[in-house]
């Protein structure tokens, strides 16, 4: 697989949006991490000094296959110009191996139009190909999170044999055909009691308040083998607390943003036991 270097070059005179850069780096290198492991890293440039342009890059070029640039906060005009020369040049001089993106000017649309581009270029991840091909939602795929290797969230499948969920309708979506033979079901209808046994797949897929009681429940020693935290969040608070499962030291997947529903934890069930069988 190529090496993907990203290289966002901010304006060094917009304070005020830039207090938020490095939450935005933060959140943009956990989704490449959750997406292509080691295979993409992420550079800031606070300058729009020529050299320091044309420096990055060529340094960038010797490190990766490929390096995407993406104006941050920079507004059309003689910097972007600029930036616009200089990428011109290098990609003339390195075969294409350079990409410029358009300038934007909302972070908050960073994270979807990166995703977007990596994905063009390298691929949907293996591991959430099927999601993408029943949903073809780029920014749900974005949206996931993990905090173990693919292969480690499989393995704590394999050992389980009781999945415990807030939503049988995951059953709909997961490929009965690769469900290991034994492994039971359980209902959990009470989100504000959410209990279940131990070493059991949890799957919150409907309320995200349930994982207040699947936390209390590991302080008390009840540990699951696997979280699956893909409920839609309607709040600020319930994004949070998705994401405070990933500081957990036990196999979670969750999706940090509004996204989710039973039908993306029944794929991601799919995906998990298609891993196993593949690997054997």
């Amino acid at each position: 697989m190529k090496r993907i270097g990203i290289l966002l070059i901010v304006h060094p005179c917009r304070e005020k949006e830039n207090n938020d850069i490095k939450l935005l780096v933060d959140d943009i290198e956990s989704t490449l991490s959750s997406l292509y492991e080691d295979k993409c890293d992420i550079y800031v440039l606070s300058s729009l000094e020529k050299n320091d342009i044309e420096n990055t890059l060529r340094m960038l070029l010797n490190k990766y296959d490929k390096v995407i640039v993406l104006p941050l906060l920079v507004r059309e005009g003689s910097h972007f110009q600029d930036i616009e020369n200089i990428v011109k040049k290098i990609k003339e001089e390195h075969d294409g191996r350079v990409l410029l993106l358009p300038t934007l000017t909302r972070i908050d649309s960073v994270r979807s139009a990166l995703v977007s581009e990596i994905v063009n270029v390298i691929g949907v991840p293996q591991k959430f190909l099927r999601i993408f091909e029943e949903t073809g939602d780029l920014l749900l795929i974005s949206e996931l999170r993990m905090n173990c290797p693919y292969s480690e969230a499989a393995r704590a499948v394999k050992r389980s044999k009781i999945l415990t969920t807030d939503d049988v309708r995951i059953l709909t979506f997961v490929d009965v055909g690769k469900i290991f033979p034994g492994l039971k079901v359980l209902f959990e209808e009470d989100y504000t009691n959410f209990s279940y046994p131990p070493q059991s797949i949890v799957v919150i897929c409907r309320r995200t308040q349930a994982l207040k009681s699947v936390l209390k429940n590991i302080e008390k020693g009840i540990t699951p083998s696997l979280i699956i935290a893909v409920s839609p969040a309607l709040s600020r608070e319930e994004v949070e607390l998705k994401r405070s499962v990933l500081k957990l030291n036990i196999p979670t997947i969750v999706t940090v943003g509004s996204r989710g529903g039973p039908h993306v934890a029944g794929m991601i069930i799919s995906s998990l036991i298609g891993e196993v069988n593949e690997r054997g």
